[in-house]
């Protein structure tokens, strides 16, 4: 997958959380770590923590009690991890500037601090955060156009006439896909992985999205 998402050689990448689930005795931190030194090597790449990366809930669910293996992998996979504070970075087309949150099942989102130094709302603000239920701690009280979110996995499972109703979600209008959200976007990945091995009508997913400048009324 990740071969996929490097052939479009994208100007930043962003990993919205859930490197894990749970850890066997034989987990290979190297081969881990190497992949994610590809997505380094290609662009700047960044990176927010999701609920099955310790703390929390995961150590209440079988997981690891706190996040220094996954916050140990980024960094030695070179990933800048956005835990709660921002990062500006400067392309060739212009300038975006990026939030990251913590999760919101581990109880870590703080949007003061995530978006600390972030004004300028004439500048693309994209935030990264693991669950799209975040949308309501940061409400519109914080200036920002663009979501990027996981946690869903799509639901996994799609049926017809049903929909997804196993996702993992309060608000069930923000499943996958690019949503809108009191005038701006939320942009939910299906993701790569699984929390059961099955997918149903919901194909693993790499989503590339190309931005532009945030209009006026945002």
């Amino acid at each position: 997958d990740e071969v996929m998402g490097l052939a479009q050689q994208p100007d930043v990448i962003c990993l919205t959380g859930d490197y894990i689930s749970t850890v066997a005795d034989d987990f290979d931190q190297s081969d881990y770590v190497r992949i994610l030194r590809r997505l380094s090597a290609a662009a700047p790449t960044l990176a927010v923590l999701g609920n099955h990366d310790g703390g929390l809930w995961a150590g209440r669910h079988w997981g690891l009690p706190d996040t220094n293996l996954v916050r140990g992998l980024l960094d030695r996979g070179g990933v800048e991890l956005l835990h709660n504070r921002p990062r500006t970075l400067d392309f060739a087309r212009g300038r975006v500037q990026f939030a990251g949150v913590g999760d919101l099942w581990a109880k870590e989102v703080d949007p003061a601090a995530a978006f600390a130094g972030i004004q300028d709302a004439a500048e693309p603000i994209v935030v990264l955060a693991h669950n799209p239920d975040t949308k309501d701690e940061l409400g519109e009280r914080y200036p920002w156009h663009l979501m990027l979110s996981g946690h869903t996995h799509g639901g996994q499972v799609w049926i017809p006439g049903f929909g997804t109703p196993f996702a993992p979600v309060k608000d069930q209008r923000y499943v996958e896909g690019l949503k809108q959200w009191n005038g701006r976007w939320i942009q939910i990945s299906l993701g790569v992985g699984v929390t059961v091995p099955i997918r149903l009508n919901c194909r693993p997913q790499v989503s590339i999205i190309d931005l532009v400048p945030p209009t006026a009324e945002v």
